[in-house]
């Protein structure tokens, strides 16, 4: 009697300890199978993602790879450069001009002057706005026609106000631009929010 309780005690303890060993095992699997399918789901969305981007690139409303916007403000050097017609008193004048263009050199990060020859080149247009005037502008904006595929309008965020005789240099970047270039487009005020006293200076154009 004595053997057979400790056998049935043993395979008892044998039965219980499969249990828990299968009971871990479960559990293991299903830690597996929940991270799968979080991993799935993860990689999903990031198809997804990309499966609609590229959908909406076939729209004008889409962005370039690539846009940013550096700028920098400071006072002319020298005294504002007169406008065509003559500046009335106590009126703001916006004026444009494209300093340079070029291609950004990804190892240097310095803007070369050439076409682009590859899709994912990022290219650099370089402009300055001066506020020829006898006031100030207030509040102001302006947007970029960008020869990019497809074409883009790309529209500023509000600038802060320009004093007579001051400037913003700026910077814009972009890729997506095809190989035989197209015609860049920059445009202050373009809405005629600032009552200026000249409307005519306030587009420069150039192929890049």
């Amino acid at each position: 009697m004595a053997e057979k309780a400790i056998k049935a005690t043993k395979e008892q303890k044998a039965s219980l300890l499969s249990n828990i060993l299968a009971i871990i095992g479960f559990i293991i699997v299903i830690v597996i199978v929940i991270w799968g399918l979080l991993y799935a789901a993860t990689m999903s969305r990031s198809w997804f993602a990309s499966f609609f981007s590229n959908k909406n690139n076939s729209s004008n409303t889409t962005s370039p790879a690539t846009v940013s916007l550096s700028s920098i403000a400071g006072l002319l050097a020298a005294d504002p450069k007169p406008s065509d017609e003559k500046t009335s008193v106590g009126l703001p004048d916006l004026s444009v001009q494209i300093l340079s263009e070029g291609v950004i050199d990804p190892v240097s990060g310095n803007i070369i002057s050439r076409r682009t020859t590859s899709y994912s080149d990022v290219v650099a247009v370089k402009f300055d706005i001066t506020n020829n005037g006898s006031a100030s502008t207030g509040p102001w904006y302006f947007t970029a026609e960008l020869p990019t595929l497809p074409a883009y309008t790309y529209t500023s965020p509000a600038q802060d106000s320009l004093a007579p005789g001051s400037h913003i240099e700026s910077t814009l970047r972009f890729a997506q631009v095809p190989f035989n270039g197209g015609a860049f487009t920059i445009s202050t005020d373009p809405s005629n929010l600032v009552l200026e006293s000249n409307e005519g200076n306030n587009t420069a154009s150039k192929n890049i």
